[in-house]
């Protein structure tokens, strides 16, 4: 019985969080499948456009913190 209420209140805690994830991430649903193709073909090219749609909350960073992170981004994919 112990065990089913901790599973009960994981599971809720669990939902809660996948609602504030719904909330706060930003998503298109007025796009077509060509669309699609050409915004991820352009982000993968482009880390500031990248960074932009994905996490639109951290386009207002500076772009020295652009910089460092698509610095590190090269050398992890670089190595």
């Amino acid at each position: 019985m112990r065990t089913t209420v901790k599973y009960k209140k994981r599971a809720a805690d669990y939902d809660q969080y996948l609602k504030q994830l719904k909330e706060q991430t930003h998503t298109t649903t007025i796009e077509t499948r060509e669309d699609k193709y050409i915004r991820i073909a352009k982000v993968r090219q482009d880390f500031g456009a990248f960074v932009k749609f994905y996490f639109p909350d951290y386009k207002s960073l500076p772009d020295e913190a652009l910089s460092f992170h698509r610095g590190l981004v090269e050398n992890l994919i670089g190595s």
